[in-house]
Parts: structure tokens; sequence; C-alpha cells
């Protein structure tokens, strides 16, 4: 919206005689930080518990279901990985899980989590077919891992999901 004249008046002009448009100030900025919708996003993104969407009877949904921050998941249980020779996901403590877990959910944001798993999950080429190879669309595997101090450490998918999921 415009006002015409700087003072109030319904014209004003510059030295040459033309009028001049003032622009209106603005009235502020929003204060996102109050809303309900905000508070519940910033608390979902930090792993903490917070007011998620249901559907109600009449088809509308409306924030009223509350869900539960994050957990760290059981340690991984698998064979492969209490043998030891490939797959390492008994070789970390509850300790190294939890402050993983901790740093993961509190101290990232959302891009910061997106390269860290980006990082830590490698796409690699299949290592032998089973099947004919036109019946199988599969063309490649995942192998999750984690990056302590300095070295690698393979994981099960299980174990990788239950410690950032």
């Amino acid at each position: 919206m415009y006002i015409v004249g700087s003072s109030g008046d319904a014209a004003s002009s510059n030295g040459e005689g033309q009028q001049v448009k003032v622009k209106r100030a603005k009235q502020g900025h929003p204060r996102t930080t109050e809303w309900k919708r905000e508070a519940n996003k910033r608390r979902r993104m930090k792993g903490e518990s917070y007011t998620g969407f249901a559907k109600s009877d009449s088809g509308l949904y409306k924030q009223s279901l509350t869900k539960e921050p994050r957990r760290l998941g059981p340690p991984c249980c698998c064979k492969k990985g209490k043998q030891g020779k490939v797959l390492k996901c008994s070789e970390f403590s509850e300790d190294v899980r939890s402050e993983v877990f901790r740093t993961f959910w509190s101290e990232m944001n959302w891009d910061q989590r997106k390269v860290f798993v980006a990082s830590n999950v490698d796409k690699v080429m299949k290592q032998r077919t089973r099947t004919e190879e036109d019946t199988s669309r599969r063309g490649h595997s995942y192998v999750y891992h984690l990056k302590m101090e300095k070295f690698v450490s393979v994981f099960a998918r299980k174990c990788f999901c239950q410690l950032y999921v």
C-alpha cells in the first residue's frame, strides 16, 4: 500500500513539482516462535515428544495425537554381528551407542542428519546373482557403517536403523 505525501498531505512534491509515493512501513514480522505448529516441528526435529495430526471421525485432521520421544533401539542381536567377522554390531558399548544417538538427535539439524546418514551408507554393486538375470531387478546392495575415531565398522541394517530411528 502506498501513502501519497510524506507528512500526511494529500500530495507532496519534490523540487521539480512531481508527486512522490512513499511506502508504508511494515507492521512487524510474524512471531513464528509462538506458533503451535512451529513449536511441534522443532520438538519433532530434536527427537522430543510432540503433538501430531490424527484424522477425526468427521474426516478432518486435528493436531491432537501425542507422539512419544525418539528412543535408542535395543542392541543388535544378529548372528553375524555376534561372530564379529564381517559385521561389528556388538563391538560398540551401550555408552557409545547412546552418545551417538544423543549427538544425532540433539546437536544436528535436518540437513546435517541427511548428510551424516548419506556418508555412512554406501551403495555397492551386488556381489553375485543366484537367479536368472532377466527376473531379478536388484542391481545393488547397501553397506551400513559407523566411523568412530580412526576406524570404520560395518553394521547390519537393523542395528544401524535402531541407532538412528
